[in-house]
Order: C-alpha cells, then sequence, then structure tokens
C-alpha cells in the first residue's frame, strides 16, 4: 500500500492513510524523490525564492538564524505536500524561536562531522589527507593517486593500515548511526515544538522503527549531493562568476533536500500519529 500518493487536485499530496493501524510503515524511498519533485515544480518560485531568502539570511546573521529559517522552509514544503496553501511568511513562523533551532541544528551537524571525520583519521596520520582533499586534482585522479601510495608501502604496513581502520570504524560506527538518527529532529522541533533531547530521542525511535538501512541510504544520498556541492565550491573558490553559479544551482537543490526530508517525515511520524488517533 502507497502511504503517500498523488490526488488529482494539482498541489496536492493526499494525507497519510489512516486505515493502516495494522500495518508496518516503512520508509520508501522512491515516494520521497517522487514527492520532492512533484511539489519543486508545483510551487518552484515559492520555494526557490524561500531557499534564496534562507541563504542571504542564514549569511547575513552569521548563520545563527538558519535553523530556524530551515524549520520554515520545512513548513512550506510540509503545507505544499498537504495541500494547503503555502506562503512566503512561512518561511519566518519560527524566527522568535532561533536559539532551540540553531542548537539542534548545531548537534546535528555536529555529531554527522564527528563520524565522517573520525574515519579520515588512518589518512591523516598517513599525511594522505592533502592528497584526498586537492581540490585542483580531478576526483578520479586523486583516488588514484592515493590507490597507488597504498600499493607502495609494505604488506605488513597495508595490513597494520587495514586493521587499525576496520577497528576504528568498529568504534565510531554508532557515532556516524548517531547522524542518521538525527533526520527527523529537524521536523519534530517544528511541528510539536520539543525540546532538543526529545526531539532525538523520537527521531532515533523512528529511524529504528521504519527502515534503519532506508534511512541510512536516505542520508549518504542528501549528505553525497551536499558533498558535491562542497566539491564545487572548493574548485571554484577563486572565481566569482563560477561561485555565483554553483549558489544559483544550491538555491534550486535545497528545496528539494528539503522536499525528501519532509516526505520522509510525511511517510513515517505522520502516519504513526494517525494510527494512534
Amino acid at each position: 500500500m502507497k502511504l503517500l500518493g498523488r490526488s488529482n487536485k494539482v498541489g496536492h499530496l493526499s494525507s497519510p492513510d489512516r486505515k493502516t493501524d495494522q500495518s508496518v510503515i516503512h520508509l520508501d524511498i522512491t515516494q520521497c524523490f517522487s514527492d520532492s519533485l512533484s511539489v519543486l515544480t508545483q510551487h518552484p518560485i515559492l520555494l526557490v525564492g524561500a531557499s534564496l531568502l534562507t541563504v542571504i539570511l542564514s549569511a547575513a546573521s552569521g548563520l545563527l538564524l538558519m535553523g530556524s529559517l530551515y524549520a520554515g522552509l520545512l513548513i512550506i514544503t510540509l503545507k505544499a505536500m498537504d495541500g494547503t496553501a503555502p506562503t512566503l511568511g512561512n518561511l519566518f513562523n519560527h524566527i522568535k524561536q532561533f536559539p532551540s533551532f540553531f542548537l539542534v541544528l548545531v548537534f546535528c551537524v555536529t555529531t554527522i562531522l564527528t563520524g565522517i571525520l573520525l574515519v579520515l583519521v588512518p589518512f591523516t596520520l598517513l599525511n594522505w589527507h592533502t592528497l584526498l582533499f586537492d581540490a585542483t586534482i580531478p576526483l578520479s585522479d586523486r583516488i588514484t593517486q592515493l590507490a597507488t601510495q597504498i600499493q607502495n608501502v609494505s604488506w605488513g604496513f597495508r595490513l597494520a593500515f587495514l586493521s587499525f581502520a576496520a577497528g576504528l570504524c568498529y568504534f565510531i560506527t554508532p557515532r556516524i548511526f548517531a547522524g542518521v538518527r538525527c533526520l527527523y529532529m529537524l521536523p519534530l522541533t517544528t511541528e510539536r515544538n520539543l525540546p532538543a533531547d526529545e526531539t532525538y530521542v523520537e527521531s532515533k525511535k523512528a529511524v529504528q522503527q521504519h527502515g534503519f538501512k532506508q534511512h541510512v541510504l536516505l542520508t549518504l544520498i542528501m549528505l553525497w549531493i551536499l558533498a558535491i556541492n562542497l566539491e564545487a565550491f572548493a574548485a571554484a573558490a577563486l572565481s566569482m562568476p563560477a561561485l555565483i553559479g554553483l549558489t544559483g544551482l544550491f538555491v534550486f537543490q535545497q528545496p528539494f533536500l528539503i522536499g525528501l526530508l519532509a516526505s520522509a517525515y510525511r511517510q513515517t511520524l505522520r502516519v504513526e500519529v494517525h494510527q494512534q488517533e
């Protein structure tokens, strides 16, 4: 059974089915892409305009307003998916609560980056990180050169390195997965106005109950898209026209990423609420 679908009314994605009391809720990543693209094509001017304002105001405020502005962008997306009329004013619905949203954002970013940075420790110890992050060299060439360097070291050193990397990943895997479990903290804070500790507990529970592997894959897809953007920004750091162009591209991508999160939230926690009613 599809938990989300398009109705005959343009601009409306059907509400979660209330007749699934005994069904097991699982995240459908394909549906996330479908919902996000549908909303973006139905409200392109509003979503892109709100995304542009989010980027500008976040930068102007030194990132202090970023969390609350992303919450507003999420509200606009959820309203569009629910079939109600979103407005640009919804972007500022939680602007007065910016300290709590900023803390949620910092917590999520710090948790994810901690795991990613720890994975890179072996490369840093061998001074391979300079090659790994050299934006002047194409990514494929960097991987080839890195593989060549690994092949040039002794078998004993390679075995020790791989053992160290495997052991490190074993210990930090829970930290990386903790980043995945933060996925719903922003929507929970936005819709239910819960404190940060409760939103993490509820988000963690939802990720575990509604398809952990699917949530990991969705998070990796979103991080991959962001990583491509960061790679492109680093390569174009000295070219102002290129930076402007990439910023414009990110302004278009941002509503799509928020749409993926909104759709996942509607498929899981929204349905869960309806089942309890």
